[in-house]
């Protein structure tokens, strides 16, 4: 019973961190947001999308810059086999 617990427990956790955004540093001052949608099927990567440039935005304006979208990317979820997600390279650059 303990050792279903621990299991349950272990993938409630795994299960909510790929809900996360993921960030990557993709050098050169590039960087990339990752993202599976928390409502799986009925997920639309669209939304998940504006959320990864929301999430940019608020990186970039931490160092007093903006964003320069470079690509992005969704897959729709499909019921019972994937979830929404969604993915977002960009770069930082000087405010003008």
């Amino acid at each position: 019973m303990k050792t279903t617990s621990l299991a349950a427990i272990a993938a409630a956790l795994s299960l909510a961190s790929c809900m996360g955004v993921q960030f990557k540093d993709a050098g050169d001052d590039t960087f990339s947001l990752r993202k599976i949608s928390g409502a799986c099927a009925a997920g639309n990567p669209e939304a998940v999308l504006e959320e990864l440039r929301q999430e940019a935005a608020k990186f970039c304006a931490g160092r007093r810059e903006k964003v320069r979208e470079i690509s992005a990317d969704g897959k729709g979820g499909i019921p019972f086999v994937r979830c929404a997600e969604a993915t977002l390279t960009f770069a930082c650059e000087a405010a003008r």
